[in-house]
């Protein structure tokens, strides 16, 4: 669906010779839909090959995405654009747009499908076992976290946890944001275009309705490409603060990021208003997504201790971090010990 917005944002702009805007209303519906329906055909069967070869990488999965992209493009440009492309040398340029838009598409499928392979049937009655032994307290009262519990052919995990930074869900989580953008900017627009039409005391028409449609997608489109790195760089920065705070709830993630555009305006002095503003939606849900895609990792542990003398290795108040030992000169030390406590 999202490849097919896009093929219909490309028919609006001319670029795949046809007019989105001569088509009806179910004529666009179905064409939508049927581009959707193709590029995820493609790309299910490049996936089921890529499974047969045991291939599981990003880099295949990203290369399937664009390669279906493009395909599904072409297929369904007019040859009449697509010669006219090809005798100007753009056909490069002209592939490239979709064969990102496909290798996202690719990459995100990639890590969303990467953990759905996981056994249902688990014995948790012996877990709870192999967790009581484990920590200690056959008695069930535990006070401790058990840490790594290995049971059969599993392994639990309980512990200090954060979510994991992914530059790869960063971006994708920031796209979905935007994409967010454009909906409610939809909303907006068709609702402006029925106010009017309700003042005028007219009747709003299909055609109406679908260039409202057109109007808010193109110009959510615009505020998405104006307040992408800014997204991105809220979500980050939300992402970043609440791992030094140790938190990794949903809400969480949906409270830092609703907040981060806002503070990033009071931080800025107001300079960044312009921009803020329209970045509070997709920052929220950027960050929701991301928080959805990226996972949980274990939190790291101390980090490990260089000494060079066995001496340093004492706390914080003890006394030989407070007193310094005294030593005497070569000469000095041939003689009696000058330390000695006298006898009374």
């Amino acid at each position: 669906m999202v490849f097919g917005l896009y093929v219909l944002v490309a028919f609006v702009k001319g670029m795949s010779g046809s007019a989105a805007v001569a088509l009806t209303n179910d004529a666009l519906v179905i064409k939508l839909l049927g581009i959707a329906v193709v590029f995820a055909l493609v790309f299910f069967a490049g996936h089921k090959a890529l499974q047969k070869a045991e291939i599981s990488h990003y880099a295949a999965y990203i290369f399937l995405g664009g390669l279906a992209a493009i395909l599904v493009h072409i297929l369904h440009t007019s040859h009449l654009v697509l010669e006219q492309v090809v005798a100007m040398g753009n056909l490069s340029i002209y592939i490239i747009e979709p064969a990102i838009v496909g290798a996202l598409l690719g990459a995100g499928y990639r890590r969303v499908s990467a953990f759905t392979d996981v056994d249902e049937d688990e014995d948790v009655d012996g877990l709870a076992e192999a967790y009581e032994r484990q920590a200690g307290h056959p008695d069930g009262a535990i006070d401790d976290e058990a840490g790594l519990i290995v049971h059969g052919d599993a392994a639990y995990f309980e512990g200090p946890l954060q979510v994991r930074t992914s530059v790869l869900a960063l971006i994708f989580a920031t796209i979905v944001g935007c994409i967010a953008n454009v909906a409610v900017n939809i909303v907006f627009r068709v609702g402006s275009v029925a106010r009017f039409m309700e003042q005028s005391r007219r009747i709003i028409s299909g055609d109406q309705l679908l260039i409202g449609v057109l109007e808010g997608t193109l110009s959510g489109l615009a505020y998405a490409l104006l307040t992408f790195l800014p997204v991105m760089f809220l979500v980050l920065l939300a992402h970043m603060a609440l791992r030094a705070l140790r938190q990794h709830s949903y809400a969480a993630y949906g409270v830092a990021g609703l907040l981060s555009s806002p503070a990033a305006m009071i931080l800025t002095g107001g300079a960044a208003a312009s921009i803020g503003f329209f970045a509070v939606i997709p920052a929220m849900v950027a960050a929701l997504v991301y928080r959805k895609i990226a996972g949980l990792e274990p939190a790291p542990v101390a980090e490990d201790i260089k000494a060079r003398n066995r001496r340093d290795l004492v706390g914080k108040n003890h006394i030989r971090r407070k007193v310094g030992r005294v030593v005497m000169s070569s000469s000095e030390a041939t003689k009696a010990p000058l330390f000695a406590k006298k006898s009374p």
